[in-house]
């Protein structure tokens, strides 16, 4: 028979264990190391949705499952996980995405391993009124998002909305007027919280321009000309002569150095793009076509690797579109 003392004594020793359970973290996050953020500087997102990592010829993106991560040489899946939709930017070693958010006016982000997908940490905070940090675009209104990384991690958003009144707007009984609202969150991954801060505070994101400047060209090259997402290389762009097919126009790609390194053949003149040793990457946007056969070819969003030396494509994967291309109201 158990005495009352040693019944004590054992509830004592239960509740100091609790206690000390209690006093331990979940987790202890382990922010980056100062090499893993410099390896995350050459990282960059291509497009909503689409976030290339050239330090580990890796591109993260958004698809209909989630985040799938993929070796652009060979195209293989390294990685898919639903913990999170949208990727934005790498943090070091961590890659950070949006994720849904549990309720109107909240921000979720999740951060992920880059070698494996798990999850790290998640952050969540508020947001202004009147803003929907949605992983893809509603009716009228679209979420971006960028994440700068020059001295911490700072969330940049920008929200656009147009009030849906439908008919009264046109007879101009109401005013149809864009909502515009900006912030800037620095992330606080150890805690799990984000800080808005003065955006005219806050680090400013590098500016980016599509097309080159004049005095920015590439001499003696024909064709309009476009920078690769990290500036490395140089699309040039030319319709080809006497093409009525679908591929009607040529891309050349330059090394800013080297000078042309592989060329293929696209239906659109330009797109978003970057180039890995000899494999060009790009956006390709949805495809309805007629095949001499007389059926028809369907193909939604996609990011596209070419063979540059052969013009072959490599691998290709549906992306998840954030616009909205949905009916609205009349």
């Amino acid at each position: 028979m158990t005495s009352l003392k040693g019944t004590k004594v054992a509830m004592i020793r239960t509740i100091s264990l609790l206690v000390a359970f209690a006093a331990i973290p979940a987790f202890a996050y382990t922010p980056p190391s100062q090499q893993q953020l410099d390896l995350s500087a050459e990282s960059f997102q291509l497009r909503d949705g689409v976030v290339a990592d050239p330090a580990r010829s890796a591109v993260y993106v958004m698809t209909r499952a989630g985040v799938q991560a993929i070796d652009v040489e060979g195209g293989d899946t390294l990685w898919t996980t639903d913990a999170a939709q949208r990727p934005v930017g790498l943090y070091g070693d961590q890659l950070v995405a949006l994720a849904t958010p549990e309720a109107a006016g909240r921000l979720k982000l999740a951060l992920l391993d880059v070698r494996t997908g798990q999850v790290v940490t998640t952050i969540s905070a508020g947001l202004p009124e009147g803003v929907s940090a949605t992983v893809v675009d509603g009716p009228g209104r679209q979420f971006q998002a960028g994440l700068n990384v020059a001295g911490g991690a700072f969330f940049q958003w920008r929200s656009v909305g147009r009030p849906l009144v439908g008919a009264p707007v046109v007879a101009g009984e109401l005013p149809s007027v864009q909502q515009v609202q900006e912030g800037v969150l620095q992330l606080n991954p150890a805690a799990g919280e984000a800080t808005a801060v003065d955006r005219a505070a806050a680090p400013k994101p590098p500016a980016f321009r599509f097309d080159l400047a004049a005095d920015e060209q590439l001499a003696g090259v024909q064709g309009r000309q476009f920078r690769a997402g990290d500036d490395r290389h140089v699309l040039a762009t030319e319709k080809r002569s006497g093409s009525d097919g679908f591929n009607r126009y040529r891309w050349t790609l330059h090394d800013r150095v080297g000078g042309a390194i592989g060329s293929v053949d696209r239906p659109v003149s330009t797109a978003p793009f970057f180039v890995s040793g000899a494999t060009l990457v790009h956006e390709a946007g949805p495809v309805l076509r007629r095949l001499d056969t007389g059926d028809f070819e369907t193909k939604g969003l996609r990011l596209v690797a070419a063979d540059l030396r052969s013009g072959v494509e490599l691998w290709s994967v549906d992306l998840r579109d954030t616009a909205y291309r949905g009916v609205l109201p009349p």
